[in-house]
């Protein structure tokens, strides 16, 4: 017993403590959660974790759903932010099209808006405030939903309140009692509390508000044919964010009725408008979003193709392009319109968003690495048409941005794959100027000097290249693979096994290490290269080739014919496969005997 009586200060004094800061702790989260936190922020934050994690395109429609509700809770805010509400509204119709075309590398321009998003709205708040909702959203990432009795207990405060309200402090309350029924997705409710509001008084600064907002809810049910009238009139009646935000409003409208082509005109029109709001340009953007994803003008690239880039054949693999796969991830197929350029210029430069410039970057970024993967699987007419794209991407951001060097070196990319090399020599070399301690910079330099047979330069560029980025398996990988070309076999293999080491998964180092083996007779070890290449990535060409090309040369005609085979699936006309088929076919004809 008294052993017992002797345990339980220790208990007091040493645990109790603990537990107490505990559930504090917990309870003070709790609140946190529940009425501090901005619900709206911390849902656009769940929004990215998920597509930045996202391994599959089912989770866009989760995501979808999330952002439906974010813009409500945004929309219904007492000041509300155009720019962030046509943000958001934008991302969702992207996530949508990635839920239903399956299209995973569009996510990359929903991160793109949803990042800029949280970026505006964080900026507005304490940095103690951000990080305890960081801390929430890590702990807990899944949507935050209004409280609903708390949402039921105001409105039936409000709805107390009118009977001694009158005139335009009636029509004030009607109006905070429709928003808080936006919330709850009361539409019919609240559609008529704006009713009321118009019965009272037509002319009223409310009555306007209200029109506004019983457009949103009409789009909100479905019925878009009135909410496009209800925008179409209200917008002549507004001025500035306000006009803008309706303007959107009503394009996105008609963008859900299918009228592309209307639309991307509203869009347009509205950047004509007044272009150095960033609300206006974003639907530019969006309108030439349009007419790439929903219009697909995409012309007949038959002719164009024929002035288009060679097929370079080699045992080597085709160099990547500096680092640019690793950069941006968004896919477009269309050009935007050319007088885009000559409302660019009318706008005035300092108020054009740097934002709208970095994303016509982006957007050449990725058009460009769309442009390189189809080149490399030999779809080359479709690859050509993703490069005229891209230059045109990087054109309107140099026009906003003309000194921004990763626009100038995307350029360059764009321009040596439509076969204009001294102009992306000339661009490259510009962006270098601009920014010299950029890796991506001098690697793309180092890449455009390489395929002009500029060797010793492009190694220059390559090893200053990596000193900013000494960790870098594409920087290594084509360092090594210049130094093959140079003849340099040591330094190649250096190059490339620190390629290795870095990414030990990178099937073009892991092919051309195989084919420095087969340069000097090490065929074992280039055969086990290249099986390993195949295992890594079935239908890597070059691998596989390879491994063909070794095996007939060993007099193994059996197994070749077997890769070959599988490259006459792949690519039916890759380099000499068809020929090393015919040429097996005889041995048989002959009776050699096949292993």
């Amino acid at each position: 017993m008294s052993e017992m009586f002797r345990k339980k200060p220790f208990f007091l004094k040493s645990l109790l403590p603990l537990f107490v800061a505990f559930f504090a702790a917990a309870a003070f989260f709790i609140s946190y959660n529940n009425y501090l936190l901005d619900k709206s922020l911390a849902n656009l934050r769940v929004s990215l974790k998920k597509l930045e994690r996202a391994e599959e395109s089912d989770i866009a429609q989760t995501v979808k759903d999330i952002l439906d509700d974010t813009f409500i809770m945004e929309v219904v805010r007492e000041n509300l932010d155009a720019t962030t509400l046509a943000k958001i509204e934008f991302t969702t119709q992207i996530v949508e099209r990635v839920s239903e075309s399956g299209d995973e590398l569009l996510l990359e321009d929903a991160l793109e808006f949803l990042r800029d998003v949280i970026e505006r709205k964080e900026g507005d708040r304490a940095a103690i405030a951000n990080t305890l909702d960081t801390v929430l959203i890590n702990l807990n990432p899944v949507q935050r939903k209004e409280n609903k009795a708390s949402i039921e207990r105001s409105i039936e405060s409000l709805e107390k309140s009118l009977l001694s309200a009158q005139g335009l402090g009636l029509q004030k309350i009607h109006f905070e009692i429709a928003r808080h029924q936006m919330l709850l997705k009361e539409w019919t409710k609240a559609l008529e509390n704006f009713d009321k509001i118009q019965e009272i008084d037509s002319d009223s600064t409310v009555a306007k508000q209200a029109m506004f907002y019983s457009a949103i809810v009409h789009k909100f049910q479905g019925d878009y044919l009135q909410a496009k009238e209800i925008f179409s009139q209200l917008k002549g009646d507004l001025s500035g964010e306000m006009q803008a935000l309706t303007s959107f409003e009503e394009g996105d409208t008609l963008y859900r009725m299918g009228q592309f082509d209307a639309a991307a005109e509203i869009f347009e029109s509205a950047f004509r408008t007044d272009p150095s709001l960033e609300i206006n340009q974003i639907a530019q953007f969006r309108a030439g979003y349009i007419r790439i994803h929903d219009l697909k003008r995409v012309k007949d690239f038959d002719e164009a193709f024929g002035r288009g880039p060679g097929i370079r054949i080699e045992k080597i693999t085709d160099f990547e392009p500096g680092e640019i796969n690793k950069f941006y991830n968004l896919v477009v197929e269309e050009k935007t319109h050319q007088d885009l350029f000559d409302l660019i210029e009318e706008a005035p430069e300092s108020k054009l968003v740097p934002s709208i410039a970095r994303a016509y970057r982006n957007r050449g970024y990725n058009l460009a690495r769309q442009g390189f993967e189809l080149f490399r699987r030999g779809q080359y007419t479709q690859a050509f048409s993703r490069f005229i794209f891209s230059e045109e991407q990087f054109n309107l951001a140099i026009q906003i941005e003309p000194n921004d060097a990763l626009a100038h070196t995307g350029k360059a990319i764009a321009l040596f794959y439509l076969k204009d090399p001294e102009s992306a020599l000339e661009e490259a070399r510009l962006a270098k100027s601009l920014d010299s301690k950029n890796s991506t910079v001098l690697a793309n330099l180092g890449f455009v000097l390489a395929e002009n047979l500029m060797v010793d330069e492009a190694i220059e560029e390559f090893t200053a290249a990596l000193k900013l980025s000494p960790n870098s398996s594409i920087l290594n990988y084509n360092l090594g693979t210049l130094y093959i070309i140079k003849g340099e076999r040591e330094k190649a293999i250096t190059s490339l096994k620190k390629a290795q080491l870095i990414d030990p998964e990178m099937v073009n180092t892991l092919n051309n290490i195989g084919y420095v083996y087969l340069l000097e007779k090490r065929y074992r070890e280039a055969k086990r290269s290249f099986e390993r290449v195949i295992s890594l990535q079935e239908d890597y060409t070059e691998g596989r080739y390879n491994l063909a090309m070794l095996l007939y040369n060993l007099g193994r005609y059996e197994e070749a014919k077997k890769h070959f085979q599988r490259l006459q699936r792949l690519r039916p006309s890759y380099r000499k496969t068809k020929w090393f088929l015919s040429e097996i076919a005889e041995k048989e004809k002959e009776g050699f005997l096949l292993e």
